[in-house]
């Protein structure tokens, strides 16, 4: 490969790594114009599919990636990866053990921690973190999600510190920490901080929104979070608004995360445990009647939403017949 190639493909790699989607797609159909079957091609074109989030795609590109390389560590790794992007954690798993096994390397057990993490096996995970954290410092954030997703936040707020100090201008780890902060709170303390920002005319940020929203609801104020999630819910990002909804779940307010997911569905309509959280909570609240046109408006784009309108309608149809 000539030296003009490797310098498109340092191009490519730093453009995705910039989130510069249509830079990086210029320079990959040089690189599959002219040798489409290298491997670092190959490569490439699946790290690109991945971080945009064209799940499908991803998914053939990674299977036809492992018919060529089987014995790649790297292409076990990258397949993992984008399974694990695309919240496949059961398919991700096993590609990242099949990575460690061919060569063991901290990028590999690095994403089957994060992995295990989202699957609830926090002492696995725990214990693969803990060993790269010290000569990797990006793990750090990765453990402190880990002791987040455990509850033990003062542990997850060491952990960002610690990051920020090697890297205080890491934009989505000062959003992490501010997170951890506001969570950290007593209820009360959030709760009176919060209506105080409000009272003064004050917009509260995303990372409060959802420890409010959750505090409310921990000092049975249930009224009150519906009466000021209806206030707010068309200034929600869809972002913001599916955060929300996760925190009304866990608490089991079904009906305002019903509320605050349809606001959120472009947010999280690729994401598989989303759409079971939110056909379950409309059934539940029976309101699957209200999914109907929001998954058919988005089923050209979604196809897999097509099957899942079957379901829907039919418990649409029995929560009618109930009435």
């Amino acid at each position: 490969m000539s030296e003009p190639h490797e310098v498109v493909r340092r191009n490519v790699r730093s453009a995705i790594q910039a989130r510069n989607y249509a830079e990086a797609e210029r320079g990959l159909h040089l690189l599959r114009r002219d040798d489409p079957l290298a491997f670092e091609t190959r490569m490439l074109e699946l790290e690109l599919l991945s971080s945009t989030g064209r799940i499908d795609e991803a998914r053939r590109c990674a299977d036809r990636l492992l018919d060529r390389f089987p014995e790649s560590a790297r292409a076990h790794y990258l397949a993992g990866r984008s399974a694990y992007l695309a919240r496949e954690y059961g398919r991700a798993e096993p590609m990242l053990r099949e990575s460690i096994s061919l060569e063991p390397r901290w990028w590999n057990q690095r994403y089957l921690g994060k992995t295990l993490t989202q699957v609830g096996r926090f002492d696995e995970a725990e214990a693969i973190l803990i060993e790269l954290v010290e000569q990797h410092p990006l793990c750090k954030k990765d453990l402190a999600w880990l002791y987040e997703r455990r509850g033990r936040f003062a542990s997850a707020c060491n952990q960002v510190e610690s990051f920020l100090r090697d890297r205080p201008n890491d934009r989505m780890a000062q959003d992490q920490l501010r997170r951890l902060k506001a969570k950290s709170l007593d209820p009360d303390a959030l709760i009176e901080e919060a209506e105080t920002l409000i009272q003064l005319g004050e917009t509260l940020s995303d990372d409060l929104w959802p420890a409010y929203v959750r505090s409310l609801l921990e000092r049975g104020r249930r009224e009150d979070a519906a009466t000021i999630i209806a206030e707010n819910l068309s200034c929600f990002s869809t972002k913001l608004a599916c955060t929300i909804g996760w925190e009304c779940r866990a608490l089991q307010a079904l009906d305002l995360t019903c509320e605050l997911f349809l606001r959120g569905f472009g947010h999280g309509v690729r994401n598989v445990k989303f759409l079971n959280a939110l056909e379950s909570a409309a059934r539940l609240c029976d309101r699957s009647s209200d999914l109907i046109p929001v998954y058919e408006a988005h089923a050209d784009e979604h196809r897999n939403l097509y099957g899942r309108l079957h379901g829907v309608r039919a418990s649409a149809s029995k929560e009618a017949g109930s009435t």
